[in-house]
């Protein structure tokens, strides 16, 4: 993970990452797609609380995406559309079971470190 992101990850209370669902996207030029970084920002990201969908999409070869991010590549459109419905099938969970559960964090109750469940309703 390069120090800029641990940086600007690093300006936000930890709490505020907590039960966010988080997809990790990578590329690089050659043809691993930075599949290395993206392990290590795993990591990161579960001490941080965020729950990071299971996978991940590695953009391989970077330089044949146009500058205004656009490709008809079908081995970068139909990852990314999976990885999309992933990530929000992940959020529809959590939202659903935090209205009838109360969510812990770090062994506490949610509501003990965040905003409280009456300001939710």
């Amino acid at each position: 993970m390069g120090p800029s992101l641990a940086t600007l990850i690093g300006q936000f209370a930890p709490l505020s990452f907590a039960y966010r669902p988080a997809a990790i996207v990578s590329y690089s030029k050659g043809r691993y797609g930075g599949i290395r970084a993206a392990m290590q920002l795993r990591t990161y990201l579960s001490e941080l609380g965020l729950i990071h969908v299971p996978s991940m999409l590695a953009i391989s070869h970077v330089e044949n995406i146009t500058e205004q991010g656009q490709t008809e590549n079908p081995e970068i459109l139909t990852p990314t559309a999976k990885l999309m419905e992933e990530l929000i099938w992940f959020a529809e969970a959590v939202k659903e079971h935090s209205k009838e559960h109360e969510l812990l964090y770090r062994g506490k109750l949610w509501s003990d470190h965040g905003p409280s469940r009456a300001a939710k309703k």
